[in-house]
């Protein structure tokens, strides 16, 4: 097992030992906080590619089905930090981001029947930057979402809709 290179996974009940010293059930202690240290040693070479989004759609979403009745779905959706004052009086304004979610098979046929500009939704998946080079033979990269899940939030849509599958394929565009 390779060693981490963070030195509290490695060997955090000493970080821990001088805060709880009460009777009978230090050792018990010690000894769950050394396995939950070796835990986290087995995923230090491990890495996690996980977003969660919750937002409205910018504008209608663009759908197209490809061979063998395979859909993909695009849409954007904007997140919106709120705006807020600082202790010392300073305003911060407003923040709008912009995603490009791309959904594939059933959840690319559930946004072509139910999901419409303004709606907000739920969607969870895994960020990627895909490269591209354009007319003028530049460089480009387009960072999107490849949606697993999606859920309904809008208070339009009564029943409430959920879709949940895995990708099926990758795109390039």
């Amino acid at each position: 097992m390779k060693k981490s290179n963070y030195p509290f996974v490695i060997d955090c009940f000493r970080v821990i030992f001088p805060f709880f010293s009460f009777n009978g059930g230090f050792s018990v202690y010690i000894i769950l906080n050394y396995y939950f240290c070796k835990s986290l040693q087995l995923y230090s070479d491990m890495s996690v590619n996980k977003v969660i989004l919750i937002g409205n759609v910018g504008k209608n979403p663009e759908v197209r089905h490809l061979d063998r009745n395979m859909a993909v779905a695009n849409i954007v959706l904007a997140t919106t930090e709120r705006a807020y004052t600082l202790q010392n009086g300073t305003q911060v304004p407003e923040r709008t981001e912009w995603h490009n979610i791309v959904l594939w098979g059933g959840l690319a046929d559930v946004v072509e029947k139910y999901v419409h500009k303004g709606d907000r939704i739920y969607i969870e998946g895994k960020i990627r930057t895909n490269t591209y080079e354009d007319q003028n033979g530049i460089r480009r990269y387009r960072t999107e979402i490849l949606a697993e899940t999606l859920e309904m939030l809008s208070s339009r849509s009564a029943s409430s809709v959920s879709a949940n599958e895995p990708s099926a394929g990758t795109s390039s565009f």
